[in-house]
């Protein structure tokens, strides 16, 4: 197989099998399609024909166009706050070149995608604290 490219799980993938958390594997089984896995080891994957994650032994079906804009997003250099400030009033006068709007468009991208997944994860860190809180009563 040539030109495989790999990508770590999102942070709520990992070792949702092993730790025995069955919301997780209904999860993945009701929203992702079943696919046979090639590597036996978890990421999420892309070549040429498909593109697929396995995580715990098992894997499942992964849209392409989410793992190229993940990789995307990994290329992404964040930009000083004066350069931030000076890209917004360019495109605002019409004058940014079309790679400097794509920059502009990559970064902003980025750092609300880092804003969700840190809004996400502290949410999923509440709710299993309140759970837990739950659990001893």
């Amino acid at each position: 197989m040539k030109h495989v490219k790999v990508l770590q799980l999102d942070w709520w993938m990992p070792s949702s099998f092993e730790s025995g958390e069955l919301w997780r594997d209904k999860y993945l089984s009701h929203t992702y399609f079943e696919v046979f896995p090639e590597f036996n080891r978890d990421g999420i994957y892309m070549n040429d024909q498909r593109c697929w994650f396995e995580i715990g032994g098992k894997a499942f079906k992964y849209d392409r166009k989410t793992f190229e804009f993940d990789l995307k997003m990994l290329s992404v250099k964040p930009l000083r706050k004066i350069e931030y400030e000076a890209f917004k009033v360019l495109r605002k006068a019409k004058l940014l070149s079309r790679k400097e709007k794509e920059k502009l468009w990559n970064y902003e991208n980025w750092v609300e995608l880092r804003k969700v997944r840190r809004d996400s994860a502290k949410y999923v860190i509440a709710g299993l604290k309140n759970f837990k809180e739950e659990e001893r009563l």
